[in-house]
């Protein structure tokens, strides 16, 4: 089985379809970690407003690619029909906007926890080897 999901499996994966997928691929996946690639600057952003694509968003981000983690564990990579975003904190942003950055930029998501009814994930958003944003999350997926 290979580490990496295309464009196509990423999205059959996520509650978020078309545009508010914004995951592109898996780079490396397996035990606690995964790192994807996204591309924020693409045109259909739907988080893009007047100014760009805030740094804010990098918490979406990172929660997309905690769920695609905490979904690739199982063993019939069954998807998500659902998912909340129960808490944010220590979040850090290093940047304004993510759009304005080198892309594609690299999201990558550590599991601190995880149980049957909640997964709580460390992660990082890099634009090269520039830090963007970090933080933890926690999420519940349905």
């Amino acid at each position: 089985m290979s580490d990496r999901l295309n464009r196509h499996e990423v999205e059959r994966l996520l509650p978020q379809k078309g545009a508010m997928c914004l995951i592109d691929a898996v780079l490396e996946r397996g035990g606690e970690r995964i790192v994807c690639i996204a591309d924020a600057a693409r045109s259909d952003n739907p988080l893009r407003n007047d100014h760009g694509v805030s740094v804010v968003h990098s918490v979406e981000y990172g929660a997309q690619a905690a769920a695609l983690h905490r979904l690739t564990l199982n063993a019939d990579h069954g998807a998500a029909t659902g998912g909340l975003l129960l808490r944010v904190r220590d979040v850090h942003f290093f940047s304004d906007y993510l759009d304005r950055l080198p892309q594609p930029l690299t999201v990558s998501a550590r599991c601190a926890a995880a149980s049957s009814e909640a997964s709580r994930y460390r992660f990082e958003i890099r634009a090269l080897d520039f830090i963007v944003s970090s933080g933890e999350l926690t999420l519940k997926l349905t």
